[in-house]
């Protein structure tokens, strides 16, 4: 991967990413991209990808499933994997650093429903209310939107707003 000397670059000066793998899973349907308010937990009141923490056995792939279904009772026919995203925090304990692994569907089964954790929306694809979300999502979401596959790396300050960030384009198979 381009950017892995990138990551462990930075893990090198910040911190390993020592967490578990996260996945963000994105639904796209005729011009729109489902979205979620984020209910409890990290990131509380904030738009987000829907997704979250691997557990113990499960592949990256099963974890966006999952959480999926878990999160809007919907379940993603055949998800592509289109990025990693590296997020590090140095004001924080290294437990905040985390890795996650950014997948598309374009097929589904049922309709999406709101859960203790999220409240699904519906974005037009240009409208995606950045302002709501965490600051990096400006600089890597829309080219995940347009279909690009990327890499990207991300530096947070005592704020949470990104104070460093480097994306590139990448493949997945």
């Amino acid at each position: 991967m381009i950017g892995y000397g990138v990551a462990k670059s930075l893990s090198s000066e910040l911190g390993e990413i020592t967490s578990p793998s996260r996945s963000l899973l994105f639904l796209l349907r005729d011009g729109q991209v489902l979205l979620a308010r984020k209910k409890t937990g990290f990131g509380r009141g904030k738009i987000v990808g829907i997704g979250g923490t691997a557990e113990d056995g499960e592949d990256i792939v099963q974890t966006a499933i999952r959480e999926t279904v878990e999160e809007t009772g919907v379940l993603p026919l055949d998800p592509k994997r289109v990025g990693s995203l590296s997020f590090f925090f140095p004001t924080r304990d290294t437990s905040w650093n985390m890795r996650a692994w950014v997948f598309t569907a374009l097929k589904w089964k049922g309709q999406p429903v709101e859960s203790d954790e999220v409240e699904p929306i519906w974005f037009d694809l240009d409208r995606i209310p950045f302002d709501e979300m965490w600051s990096d999502a400006r600089f890597w979401l829309p080219q995940v939107l347009s279909g690009k596959s990327l890499e990207g790396h991300f530096i947070f300050d005592d704020t949470l707003a990104v104070s460093w960030y480097r994306v590139e384009e990448a493949g997945f198979s």
